[in-house]
């Protein structure tokens, strides 16, 4: 579903600047153009969003399972002091899972990556550079 969408974002991305080109001197068709452009394109980025959000809350979810814990919590962690240090970057989202295993209760971290259609992506920067998927358990 994710590919899909990319492939509507780009598709109605490159088509809006091919006509926006070819009406650049007609004010009102240039700018129900553009208008179409963000209509379209705005609620499409948000389902990805969305999407992307989901599968990583069900990664982690399926992750904690089979490491023998029940779920307790997840929480996206903006620029606190966290196990990774230094590692990580604009290409990833630090989570902190809380969980039980045999009624004790356990803090996880995830590193994920924020490639649409990898969520397992170990190079997720365009250049092929930057900090790949990773968990850290405190048991």
């Amino acid at each position: 579903m994710q590919t899909l969408l990319l492939i509507i974002f780009v598709a109605v991305l490159l088509t809006g600047i091919i006509l926006g080109v070819i009406f650049r001197k007609k004010k009102g068709a240039f700018i129900l153009i553009i208008l179409s452009i963000f209509l379209i394109n705005v609620p499409v980025m948000l389902l990805m969003t969305s999407l992307h959000e989901r599968a990583l809350k069900k990664e982690m979810a399926e992750v904690i399972n089979q490491h023998g814990g029940e779920l307790k919590s997840i929480d996206h962690i903006q620029n606190e002091d966290t196990p990774f240090g230094n590692e990580y970057n604009k290409y990833n989202d630090i989570y902190r899972v809380s969980y039980y295993k045999n009624n004790v209760l356990y803090i996880a971290w995830y590193r994920a990556v924020k490639t649409v259609n990898n969520i397992h992506d170990q190079d997720p920067s365009p250049s092929g550079g930057g900090y790949g998927e990773k968990w850290l358990f405190n048991e």
